[in-house]
């Protein structure tokens, strides 16, 4: 298998494996937490952080990919890891309406698109400041 491929499958395999998570958390039948004060707030911040991770990791690999194989950059990378961290958040509301004691809920979708922008937000400024330490564009 030439390395290109091998390297593609590490760039990927985070995502697929967070994804994973997240649809193991969202089949646990009623998950609530000892703080009644302070679940709403936790589970807010819980999907913030769940989807900033994912869209982090999505266009770590949408960025990555391109200078494996091509030496270049997709056009709206940026655009394209928000979506698809955004369509998986609107699929896992969807499965959590299939869970015994979850709902889903168009306001966590809402919830989650804060933190896909979150996610793409501080990848893209990551990536801003590793171009600029190797001294230009790569």
């Amino acid at each position: 298998m030439p390395v290109w491929r091998l390297r593609v499958f590490s760039l990927w395999l985070p995502v697929v494996f967070w994804c994973a998570v997240i649809f193991y958390f969202s089949s646990i039948p009623g998950l609530a937490g000892p703080w009644d004060e302070w679940d709403f707030f936790l589970r807010k911040a819980a999907h913030v952080t769940e989807y900033a991770i994912l869209a982090f990791l999505v266009l770590r690999a949408f960025q990555e990919y391109p200078r494996i194989k091509a030496g270049s950059y997709a056009p709206g990378k940026i655009l394209w890891a928000f979506l698809l961290s955004l369509l998986y958040a609107a699929g896992d509301e969807f499965h959590q309406s299939f869970v015994p004691e979850r709902v889903a809920s168009f306001i966590d979708v809402v919830i989650d698109s804060v933190g896909c922008s979150l996610g793409v937000f501080l990848r893209n400024k990551y990536e801003d400041m590793s171009t600029s330490s190797r001294g230009g564009s790569a």
